[in-house]
C-alpha cells in the first residue's frame, strides 16, 4: 500500500519560499491496537520541528536594520552562521529520512531495492526489517482457530485506477464498507499482485487482490483473494476494468460500475483465515487485520498475464509466524 496516509512513520515537507525556508516534520499519531488479537501496542508520538529565518530583516520590526558596530555585526555574523549551520542539519536530516537525498534508493522489487532490502532504505521505515508481526505469511491448514463472520457492505460506485509505479490501485467512492466483530471499515481502494503474496498451505496463486478498509480511528483492515487464471472463464470486474500501463497514469473508469462483491467467492464458499499482521509494502506498518479468503476466484489467463506484464513481479515473500495465532473459519 502506498500512499500518503496516517499509516506513513513520518512525512517530511521542505518548502523555500520569498526568503521564508521553513522545514517541518510530522510524526503522525494513531491508536495502535491489534485489530484481531486486542494487544495494544506503543501509539506513536506526534513530532514537529520548525526553523524559521528571515533574510536580513529586524524580527521585530520587518525593517531593515541600522548600521551596527563592528563589535555587533560580528556577533550578528557568527549567531548567523550557527543558525544556517542548524537549519542545514536539519534538512539533510529530512532528506535522509524522505528519500530525498541523491544516495537513497526508492524501494521496488528489483534486486536492488527489492523486499530484503526495503529495512535498510532511508524512508522505508525498521519495521520492514525488525518487525515481528508482518504480512504476508504462510497459511497452514490445522493450525486454526475459530473465527468470527465478516460481514461485506459493498456497492457499485464510480472509480478510478491508478498506476503508482508498485501496483494497479483502484480508487473507489464512499459507500462500501466491511463489518467485523461490529465494527465498520469504509472501503478505500484495492489493489493488485502479482503473484500472490500469501500462500496457502505453501502454494501460491498467479495473482491476489488486497481490499484495503480503514475505520474512524484509522485501524487498517486488508481482505485478500486468490486468483486462479482459467483460459475461458472471466471475472466481471477483473476482466473489464482498464489498465493503465505507464507509472504515473490514472484512469476514470468508464463503461461500468466498480462493484466490488463482483471479486468475492460464492457466498456458501467464503471461508477465511484471519490474523494481525502487517502492511506488504513500506513502510510495513503493523497492527494490520487481515483477512485471507481460502477459496481462490477465477480471472482470465489473458488478464492475468496482462497485469504481470505491466507490473512484473511485485509481490513480498512469505513472513515468520514469530508465535501468531491465526483464526480460521469455515
Amino acid at each position: 500500500m502506498n500512499k500518503k496516509s496516517i499509516f506513513s512513520d513520518a512525512m517530511p515537507y521542505l518548502k523555500v519560499s520569498g526568503g521564508l525556508l521553513l522545514v517541518l516534520a510530522i510524526q503522525s499519531n494513531w491508536d495502535s491496537m491489534n485489530i484481531f488479537s486486542g494487544n495494544t501496542g506503543q501509539p506513536a508520538v506526534a513530532q514537529s520541528a520548525a526553523v524559521v529565518s528571515h533574510g536580513g530583516k529586524s524580527l521585530v520590526s520587518g525593517q531593515p536594520g541600522s548600521t551596527a558596530t563592528a563589535e555587533k555585526k560580528t556577533a550578528d555574523e557568527s549567531k548567523m552562521k550557527r543558525i544556517k549551520k542548524a537549519v542545514g542539519n536539519l534538512i539533510d536530516t529530512v532528506k535522509e529520512k524522505s528519500g530525498l537525498g541523491g544516495k537513497i534508493s526508492h524501494w521496488g522489487y528489483l534486486k536492488e531495492n527489492g523486499p530484503d532490502k526495503w529495512g535498510n532504505l532511508a524512508g522505508t521505515g525498521n519495521s520492514c526489517k525488525t518487525g515481528k508481526a508482518q504480512s504476508p505469511i504462510n497459511l497452514v491448514s490445522g493450525q486454526m482457530h475459530k473465527g468470527f463472520e465478516p460481514l461485506f457492505y459493498y456497492k457499485s460506485t464510480d472509480g478510478e485506477i491508478l498506476n503508482n509505479g508498485h501496483t494497479l490501485k483502484v480508487i473507489v467512492k464512499p459507500g462500501s464498507f466491511l463489518r467485523v466483530m461490529g465494527k465498520d471499515y469504509q472501503l478505500k481502494q484495492f489493489h493488485f499482485h502479482r503473484m500472490a503474496e500469501h500462500t496457502i498451505d505453501g502454494r501460491r496463486y498467479p495473482m491476489e487482490v488486497h481490499l484495503v478498509h480503514e475505520s474512524d480511528q484509522g485501524h487498517i483492515v486488508v481482505v485478500a483473494i486468490m486468483f486462479e487464471d482459467k483460459f475461458q472463464e472471466f471475472n466481471m470486474l477483473v476482466d473489464r476494468i482498464q489498465l493503465p500501463e505507464q507509472a504515473g497514469l490514472k484512469l476514470p473508469i468508464t463503461g461500468m460500475k466498480v462493484d466490488p462483491a463482483e471479486m468475492l467467492p460464492p457466498r456458501h464458499s467464503r471461508q477465511y483465515y484471519a490474523y494481525d499482521g502487517s502492511l506488504t509494502t513500506p513502510p510495513c506498518t503493523e497492527n494490520v487485520g487481515w483477512i485471507v479468503m481460502k477459496t481462490p476466484v477465477h480471472a482470465s489467463l489473458n488478464r492475468i498475464n496482462r497485469i504481470g506484464q505491466i507490473m512484473k513481479s511485485n509481490f513480498r515473500p512469505v513472513q515468520p509466524l514469530n508465535g501468531r495465532n491465526v483464526m480460521f473459519s469455515n
